[in-house]
């Protein structure tokens, strides 16, 4: 069984040592965005970037192009792909045991808010990918709560973010 609950407080600790390593290390940067990034199912977690002006280069490609491969909000277009942020993986942490556990159960059960049994061949990974996604949002509103960002110089608007890769689990918002 994988019990989320057991790992919230070092996944709360990572976040909050690699946002306060990146802005000892990067003080400079305008930080338009922070977002985890996560393939749980392949046991790893990834703390990423984005600095305002790759933010922007990053529309002005994609609107050059003519397609909508952007988020966008109430207030306009953001890069919504942390794979293209200037700073990613900053941060990684690695969930060996998830990998262990994942490869030996045939029905994998996860405990969060509640218990889950996921058959990952007759539920697909998406069934897992939406417990974890939860997950990890939740914690991220918590730190948010809790000012861990505030140390970070950033943009006018400055969004947060949880992104499972191959995944439709994607959210990101304007903090303040």
């Amino acid at each position: 069984m994988i019990d989320l609950n057991e790992y919230t407080p070092g996944v709360k600790e990572f976040i909050r040592v690699e946002v306060g390593r990146f802005t000892k290390t990067h003080p400079e940067v305008e930080v338009a965005s922070a977002a985890l990034y996560s393939s749980p199912l392949d046991c790893w977690l990834f703390l990423n970037f984005d600095s305002e002006e790759n933010a922007k280069s990053f529309l002005k490609e994609w609107s050059e192009k003519g397609e909508p491969w952007v988020g966008e909000d109430e207030s306009g277009s953001f890069n919504n792909s942390c794979p293209d942020y200037d700073f990613f993986e900053f941060g990684r942490m690695d969930f060996d045991e998830w990998c262990d556990e994942i490869e030996e159960a045939s029905i994998l059960t996860i405990r969060s808010t509640e218990e889950y049994q996921i058959d990952l061949e007759e539920d697909g990974d998406e069934a897992a990918n939406i417990i974890f996604f939860k997950w990890l949002l939740s914690i991220v509103r918590e730190l948010e709560a809790e000012g861990v960002f505030n140390g970070l110089q950033k943009a006018s608007t400055f969004r947060l973010g949880v992104q499972i890769l191959d995944s439709e689990c994607e959210a990101f918002w304007i903090s303040e």
